[in-house]
């Protein structure tokens, strides 16, 4: 109940934070030459701080998918010190208007890890703004080394530091140490980057001095089955030793639905997952490698189906009928899918992938305030563009009638969470009419697609051609049933 009324509180915060952040880009974009400093770097400041609202807000929601074990990692082969660059060019504006300097020392031998290179940004984005939070005077050095085992990347800063008594309390949930809770942190954004690091099989720990400094460290194994040795004491680290991880098994996901096969390569954790499409990537899969088992999902064409059986013969398939936000988009007509908040960059590049250049749009939201952030936002993107707006889906439709008369509407940016006539009800009713369907829709909500029962799967069944052993089936239920009723 706990995590279900943080991700709805987190929801309803997202619209009055997408207001902030969007007017103040509209202000400060459409402010001219005559407009007083201090005026400008006010409302950079309230954007600023908009944002950092904003960061609250997912690691509220990432918080609740942790506890909830709904979190999943999406991990391919990164460059360490790409990442560590990406993540230094986020927070450059904030650091550079602190006149904090940000050094760097990244070997050129480092290895390739296989992790999530977007969750690993984000604990270094965390780590080098609470570097930059609590930095008065000095700078901030971002290192890696690798000692053959792990690459171990740390983030120090010459800053305040923290008090030896309040260093096993710092991974805490919503802990705010006696110097740092003046500065604004609110206790959230180390305990979700210390999960997301255990969830690579690594650690985090933290030293520091009062006045001195702190280092914040995390360690990233370079193999998949590599045992932790036990922690140095000295270096304060405040977790128990990392326990082996087993070899990933590999899976072969087949389907020509891409959105399907990129969930299971998300959130199917402990097995590496290989991607068949056509029987020419089923044949492609050299005979030495070690398959334990096949996924097909419910779009494989039937050659497809064959290439896998007479490649696998013998090793137990799952068939999934899994419907994905892809799918369901295509279904419902629905072109792109964005969650607040949405900035006018964001709005933009949609656009532009869609190759949309409207002149007559509608906006549909039962947020007055977001309609009209969302209204400049496109006149400020296609200025000679004509923007109808709703504050509800019967008033959408009603205008999306008279539009008919003087000319098709050529985009529609849509909410789905709203009373009576929902965004859904509203897609049904657009696409009854034929000449509509090709008109591109862009859903802007703060529910994301899970959210929302996008991605659903209606059935598993799981077979093997030789037959399943009475034990091996009351595993399978029964291992079913334990997931399905511990929720």
């Amino acid at each position: 109940l706990k995590d279900e009324f943080a991700t709805a509180i987190s929801h309803e915060l997202r619209t009055p934070i997408n207001l902030i952040i969007g007017f103040s880009e509209m202000i400060v974009d459409d402010a001219d030459e005559d407009v007083p400093p201090v005026f400008r770097d006010d409302v950079e400041t309230i954007y600023r701080n908009a944002c950092h609202l904003s960061t609250l807000v997912d690691d509220v929601l990432d918080l609740g998918r942790l506890d909830a074990h709904r979190l999943a990692l999406v991990k391919e082969w990164a460059s360490v010190p790409r990442v560590v660059q990406e993540a230094i060019q986020a927070v450059k504006g904030l650091c550079e208007n602190a006149g904090i300097p940000i050094t760097v020392d990244l070997p050129d031998d480092l290895p390739q890890l296989y992790v999530d290179p977007t969750r690993i940004r984000q604990v270094l984005i965390n780590l080098l703004t609470n570097a930059a939070r609590y930095v008065e005077e000095g700078f901030i050095h971002v290192a890696a080394r690798s000692d053959g085992r792990d690459v171990v990347v740390s983030v120090a800063d010459t800053g305040i530091g923290i008090p030896p008594e309040d260093l096993p309390r710092v991974f805490e949930r919503f802990h705010q140490t006696g110097q740092l809770h003046r500065r604004g942190g609110f206790g959230l954004g180390l305990t979700v980057s210390k999960q997301l690091i255990e969830m690579h099989a690594g650690s985090m720990w933290v030293t520091s001095e009062v006045n001195q400094g702190t280092t914040f460290s995390f360690s990233l194994p370079i193999a998949t089955n590599v045992v932790a040795q036990a922690s140095n004491p000295r270096l304060q680290r405040l977790e128990a030793p990392r326990l082996a991880v087993p070899s990933e098994r590999t899976v072969v996901v087949a389907g020509e639905d891409a959105d399907a096969t990129r969930v299971f390569q998300r959130y199917l954790d402990g097995y590496h997952v290989r991607v068949a499409t056509t029987p020419d990537d089923v044949r492609s899969i050299s005979r030495k490698t070690v398959v334990s088992a096949v996924v097909t999902t419910n779009d494989a064409s039937d050659e497809l189906r064959r290439a896998i059986r007479e490649r696998f013969p013998d090793v137990p398939s799952v068939h999934c009928s899994l419907h994905t936000i892809g799918r369901a988009s295509r279904q419902l007509g629905v072109s792109a899918f964005l969650t607040k908040p949405v900035t006018i960059d964001q709005l933009r590049r949609t656009l532009a992938g869609l190759k949309a250049r409207p002149r007559r749009a509608l906006v549909v939201d039962d947020d007055p305030d977001m309609v009209n952030l969302l209204s400049r936002m496109l006149h400020s993107i296609a200025p000679h563009c004509r923007v109808l707006t709703a504050t509800s889906g019967a008033h959408g439709l009603d205008l999306a009638l008279q539009a008919d008369g003087g000319g098709h509407l050529d985009l529609v940016v849509l909410d789905l969470l709203m009373p009576e006539v929902d965004g859904h009800a509203f897609l049904r009713a657009w696409h009854a009419d034929l000449d509509r369907r090709d008109v591109p829709i862009v859903v802007i909500s703060a529910a994301t697609e899970e959210d929302h029962g996008l991605v659903v799967g209606e059935s598993v069944e799981v077979r093997r051609d030789s037959g399943l052993s009475v034990a091996q089936v009351m595993r399978v239920v029964s291992g079913s049933l334990d997931r399905l009723l511990s929720g």
